[in-house]
């Protein structure tokens, strides 16, 4: 390996019985410079959790067996390994380690059970082989008779490489049609979502352990805080709200989740999910595999794709709650969002926002902003293209204050009336008529669609070969029909579960707010957002000076 005879030193190889127990024949000694002292790197790594994490010690186990049976015994070793990570992708904490020791110099040979426990990733195999030959550091991986030594080491790579690449995807075939018996059996697959709990489908015993498919439940302790949730969205409060709510609650997020705070899009991705309804979505999303690093990329599978099955037993809401709250939520989002330069927001600071955006604007129109060290200023007071002749700023703090006490005293005037309004309206919720003529008006829209429906489905099953375009009238009729019944659901619903909160309650939710809103933080955006629609900053000189001050106006 070093040309220079002088200033090596071999260690030759003496093997031992056990040697014939091994795949691969050492056929040349091993060299390393003379003063130092042998360094072996060994590497393992398996990929999932399912498999046993005292493969690792069984993997250095066998490369150290492997050594010894050739009489390699004075020796340093050096232990990296990665646990329960896919050997597809490129960079991964234990084998960034052992390349950064070969690029430095720290060890002489590297030897692993096989070359698919360094990769599965063909192209980052062959970089990682060709950086240890570079730095004249020996590769050694026993069952596939691969040593940097001998001079067809390249080929050996490519074909073992090629090997374990096929297995892998045996392997992930496998795999789907695990998944695929589990789905048409209505047994658990994937995540746990929130609010359920997973059971085996055979329990644990004194006898045996739980053994068999797992099955989805609902956790009973946790079905009113969702339906709490879901109420609430359809009701129109903030998602930001409601997530604060969820993190009071408790509630578990979803098993691969990072934190126990929910947040805006967790409560989204909540209330969006059918789950809820008692139907479960697979393959919403696919992952397309990024061939340099390895790993997979979310992204969205076309409608058409997504699978759909009836799981009734999981079903938490009614349907006219799930399409209620999905509406609030879907009025709520303006547009598509774009990413990176397509964005409005790009390039505007993050500490730009805070609870009053949006809401604080200028005299002149433009939104107030914290661009000025330690207070709101108006946007356009620096710009280039429109300048505003309003140079006042307002101190962060002063702002926030005065806005949290002049919606507070609002709210108490609200309060004061509260008893009389309460008893207006359950006037109106017992005397209306409005109710009782929506409902009238659903049920002769759904007798309707039903007729029609009747039409198309004897058009498509007559004897004439029925015409795509009839297929998709009876789909999108039946999605309407599904709708009205949702929205009739709805309307029975709340007649039946009808109920005024009391003065007390009202009151307790009010004060709830007022902390929200005093604290003048991220949570209290939101709520800024349902009290008040604008408020207007202007120009005031202060009596007996001359100093220009900012008062406001809430509208």
């Amino acid at each position: 390996m070093t040309p220079h005879h002088r200033s090596v030193r071999r260690i030759e190889l003496r093997p031992t019985p056990e040697a014939a127990l091994f795949p691969l024949i050492l056929r040349f000694a091993i060299t390393l410079p003379r003063v130092e002292k042998l360094i072996v790197l060994i590497y393992a790594r398996y990929s999932t959790d399912d498999q046993n994490p005292s493969s690792i010690t069984d993997q250095v186990a066998y490369c150290k067996r492997f050594l010894a049976a050739w009489g390699i015994t004075d020796v340093e070793f050096i232990i990296r390994y990665d646990e329960a990570i896919s050997g597809e992708l490129s960079s991964r904490p234990g084998i960034n380690a052992g390349t950064l020791l070969i690029r430095d110099g720290k060890c002489h040979v590297v030897i692993a059970e096989d070359s698919s426990r360094l990769f599965r990733n063909p192209s980052a195999c062959l970089e990682f082989f060709e950086t240890a030959v570079d730095a004249d550091v020996r590769v050694i991986c026993i069952n596939d008779r691969i040593d940097t030594a001998e001079d067809d080491w390249f080929d050996r790579l490519y074909d073992a490489q090629r090997h374990h690449r096929q297995s892998n995807e045996f392997t992930r075939h496998r795999i789907l049609r695990r998944h695929e018996a589990l789905w048409l059996n209505n047994k658990a697959i994937g995540l746990l979502r929130c609010g359920y709990r997973r059971v085996p489908s055979t329990p644990d015993t004194d006898d045996k352990p739980e053994a068999g498919t797992f099955v989805d439940q609902i956790d009973p302790s946790w079905m009113p805080i969702v339906g709490e949730a879901f109420k609430r969205i359809a009701s129109g409060e903030v998602p930001q709200l409601i997530a604060d709510f969820l993190t009071r609650s408790g509630l578990p997020k979803t098993s691969n989740s990072k934190s126990n705070e929910w947040t805006v899009g967790t409560v989204k991705a909540l209330i969006k999910n059918p789950i809820y309804r008692g139907v479960e979505e697979r393959n919403k999303t696919i992952g397309r595999k990024q061939r340099r690093v390895g790993r997979r990329k979310r992204e969205r599978n076309a409608p058409e794709s997504v699978r759909l099955r009836e799981m009734p037993h999981l079903r938490m809401v009614d349907d006219w709650l799930w399409y209620a709250a999905n509406d609030a939520i879907r009025g709520r989002d303006h547009g598509s969002h774009h990413c990176g330069r397509d964005n409005s927001q790009y390039g505007v600071p993050r500490d730009s926002r805070g609870p009053l955006s949006k809401r604080l604007f200028c005299l002149c129109g433009a939104p107030m902003d914290r661009s000025a060290p330690g207070g709101y200023r108006c946007s356009l007071a620096g710009s280039r293209k429109r300048k505003c002749w309003v140079k006042a700023t307002a101190k962060t703090a002063l702002v926030h204050r005065a806005v949290a006490r002049a919606i507070s005293d609002r709210v108490d005037q609200f309060d004061a009336g509260l008893d009389d309004l309460l008893k207006s309206v359950h006037s109106l919720c017992n005397g209306s008529r409005s109710r009782r003529d929506e409902e009238a008006a659903l049920e002769s829209q759904l007798a309707a669609l039903k007729a029609d429906e009747n039409r198309l489905r004897q058009l498509a099953t007559s004897d004439a070969e029925p015409l795509d375009i009839v297929r998709d009238w009876v789909v999108d009729l039946q999605r309407k029909l599904d709708r009205v019944a949702a929205e009739l659901d709805r309307l029975k619903n709340e007649q039946a579960s009808l109920r005024i909160p009391t003065a007390s309650e009202v009151r307790d939710r009010i004060q709830e707010l007022r902390q929200v809103l005093a604290a003048m933080d991220r949570h209290s955006g939101p709520l800024l957002q349902q009290l008040v629609s604008k408020i207007v900053a202007f120009p005031c000189q202060q009596v007996g000076g001359n100093k220009i001050v900012l008062r406001a106006r809430i509208q």
